[in-house]
């Protein structure tokens, strides 16, 4: 290593170029569902019938924050977001956030539910 003495200047300049095709915008449409709250008649515990069969469901912790992260992790790649949570959550939301919102996104797009 070399020490540059006292009262000269000096400069070094590095330049990277990428050459090809330009990047398009990304044209990700994302749909992030967090559920941490099932409402129904049988309290903090709902149920499901699977094909005859009944289970029971409790709520969860971190569904909620998980859409979220998600959300913001992938918004580069998908930056056009809808996030449904609780309440919001509904199965008629759903349906209508994907028939709707989601069928409107352009044939070259990428979506992501």
């Amino acid at each position: 290593m070399s020490i540059i003495p006292a009262g000269e200047w000096w400069a070094t300049a590095i330049c990277f170029f990428h050459v090809g095709e330009p990047r398009t915008a990304a044209k990700g449409y994302g749909l992030f569902v967090g559920l941490n709250q099932y409402h129904s008649d049988v309290g903090s515990q709902g149920w499901v019938a699977i094909e005859g069969s009944i289970y029971t469901t409790s709520n969860l912790a971190y569904a909620v924050a998980d859409a979220h992260a998600m959300a913001a992790a992938l918004a580069d790649a998908f930056p056009y977001q809808r996030v449904l949570t609780d309440a919001q959550a509904t199965f008629a939301a759903i349906r209508d956030t994907i028939t709707g919102w989601l069928a409107k996104a352009p044939e070259e797009a990428t979506v992501l539910v």
